[in-house]
């Protein structure tokens, strides 16, 4: 697999982060970022990651993402409105991926029992992907899939555009998960319709098992909130910032089964 290295053009905005401390300073910086990821993307980042050849520059977008993440964390106001916005989307998020688990599991056993075509099917995978579903275009606008907020104009972040971004970089960008999570269940000949979640390996309690996945998004302001696997995946893995996802109005399921028949000589 390709691994892409950073030209170090986000470099130059890392010490100045750390110097930065009026909200101020920080928004003129997230201003000076974010225009340098439009100047790689352009007008629309559909049209630039739907025609991409060229993945050098998706390690310095990513870099820049994180560089602009940094920035609106310490911008970030904890304040009560937000705060109830993470709690909010924790419980959204946490029941996605319970119903993701479950449906994937279902799935596999209605194939098993009254799908499977024995004349097709030599392989089978049931798989489920959980996805921050954001869109834009300079036109039409994000299509209803950004939440805009009275306190906009004090991060003056482009959201619309941006979250676009980290969710097309995310898919492009090789060595990186594109989907918050996932699961799957491989296919065994030994495997049977009663089989429990667990015996399928499709437990969504094997990492929502009550514990507090709170380690990299604690703040005073949290502690009362048991945070679920799902929001510690978006917030850790991906360059989202807690503003960015307070902002996402969508997030999807989406549950397949892929059946396989091959031959060959």
């Amino acid at each position: 697999m390709v691994k892409l290295k950073s030209s170090g053009m986000a470099d130059k905005f890392k010490d100045r982060i750390q110097e930065a401390k009026a909200p101020g300073q920080l928004r003129s910086l997230l201003h000076e970022i974010e225009q340098e990821v439009k100047s790689i993307v352009g007008k629309e980042p559909l049209r630039y990651y739907s025609c991409l050849t060229d993945l050098s520059p998706l390690e310095d977008i990513n870099e820049l993402l994180r560089c602009r993440k940094n920035v609106l964390e310490r911008m970030f106001t904890y304040s009560p409105a937000e705060v109830e916005a993470i709690e909010r989307t924790n419980a959204q998020l946490t029941a996605l991926r319970k119903k993701m688990f479950r449906r994937t599991a279902n799935l596999y056993r209605s194939a098993l029992k009254d799908a499977s075509d024995k004349d097709f099917d030599q392989d089978y995978m049931a798989e489920g992907k959980l996805w921050v579903e954001v869109d834009f275009c300079p036109d039409d606008g994000d299509y209803g899939t950004v939440i805009y907020w009275d306190n906009d104009d004090y991060y003056r972040s482009d959201f619309a555009y941006m979250l676009t971004v980290i969710r097309y970089n995310q898919e492009e960008k090789p060595c990186t998960l594109g989907e918050i999570d996932s699961c799957h269940v491989n296919h065994l000949s030994t495997n049977f319709p009663e089989m429990s979640d667990t015996e399928l390996g499709c437990d969504f309690y094997n990492l929502d098992d009550g514990s507090n996945w709170a380690e990299s998004v604690w703040h005073q302001s949290l502690k009362h909130i048991r945070f679920g696997h799902a929001f510690y995946a978006i917030y850790d893995y991906l360059p989202f910032s807690l503003a960015d996802i307070i902002r996402i109005k969508i997030f999807t399921v989406d549950v397949t089964l892929t059946c396989q028949h091959w031959t060959g000589h």
